[in-house]
């Protein structure tokens, strides 16, 4: 396993990191499928075994489930696992995301994941997602707050543009931000990099698999269960450009790796990993099987000068078709 500085904090984060919605199974909410209590627990231990140490989850996932399939995994564990946790989204009864802010919220849902989780602390703590009606500043201020308390060790904020995280740096000192980042979409992360470079602010990517597209598990009129947010997601069911990324990956990406004997995983890693500011690279996987492919992709570096290709190729498509 690589390992790199997550900025200030000074920690050294596993490159690959553990995305726990892929724990949320049966949870629903924002989940990829079922998965019994046994396979996680199993899943979350080999990861540690072969050398993961990062685990990113939320409330969000599985409404809460990923969480504690997380927390009961390290028990006894603890000390091997740096902790990602987030505030600010949830879920409502009527199934609908619950978007809220609000310091009282996020205090509260601090105090949940630290007994979903099982541990007196979590070492790295983020707002979930910026919200246009609640300053980031003043829910900043609870999350100060805990730090002081020994609560939360880091401080960060995903999904953030640099308006926002140059608001969020005038009341506390931002150890990390979290933005997605996979071959599709890296511009967002890439604006900031001179800047998380110039404050020495960690960066973690999330989806580089893009929710299994790069994988290749995803295929156009694919049946998902239920309990995978795949099957219901306006957002992605019928986005028209993730439809267009699903046929670039089959039609022109994969042949062209299996033509120079590559596999996705490796294509996948590589094109975010290449940023040497990105400390650890999200990725839901959800099986054994599937972070040994991993592991082994990190072994198979994937030229530059071939993504930059594949990239504007991609654009190119994207263009024919408008």
């Amino acid at each position: 396993m690589e390992y790199r500085r997550l900025g200030k904090t000074g920690q050294e984060v596993s490159v690959i990191g553990f995305g726990g919605a892929s724990l949320s199974g049966e949870g629903g909410g924002y989940g990829f499928g079922p998965m019994d209590e046994s396979k996680a627990q199993n899943l979350i231990h080999a990861s540690l075994e072969r050398g993961l140490n990062l685990f990113d989850t939320a409330p969000l996932y599985g409404k809460g489930l990923s969480e504690k399939r997380l927390g009961k995994a390290l028990t006894g564990r603890r000390e091997k696992a740096f902790i990602v946790s987030k505030c600010g989204l949830t879920w409502k009864d009527s199934g609908r995301i619950d978007h809220d802010n609000d310091p009282k919220v996020c205090q509260k849902m601090l105090e949940q994941s630290l007994r979903d989780l099982r541990t007196d602390f979590i070492d790295l703590y983020m707002i979930h997602h910026p919200h246009p009606k609640v300053d980031i500043r003043q829910t900043l201020e609870v999350l100060t707050l805990a730090q002081e308390e020994g609560k939360v060790k880091y401080i960060g904020v995903c999904n953030v543009d640099g308006e926002e995280l140059s608001k969020a740096l005038e009341v506390s000192a931002i150890d990390v931000i979290q933005n997605e980042c996979h071959f599709f979409s890296t511009e967002k992360m890439e604006r900031l990099f001179p800047l998380l470079q110039k404050k020495d602010i960690g960066a973690l990517g999330w989806g580089t698999l893009h929710k299994g597209v790069l994988a290749g598990t995803v295929r156009e009129g694919r049946l998902y269960e239920s309990s995978d947010i795949r099957a219901w997601a306006p957002w992605f069911r019928k986005s028209k450009e993730i439809k267009r990324q699903i046929r670039f990956v089959h039609d022109t990406l994969f042949p062209l790796l299996k033509g120079r004997d590559m596999s996705p995983f490796s294509f996948a890693l590589h094109s975010v990993l290449r940023f040497s500011p990105l400390s650890s690279a999200l990725c839901g996987f959800r099986s054994i099987e599937q972070l040994n492919d991993l592991l082994g992709a990190l072994d198979k570096p994937v030229p530059q000068d071939m993504i930059e290709r594949l990239g504007r190729l991609y654009r190119e498509t994207k263009s024919d078709e408008a």
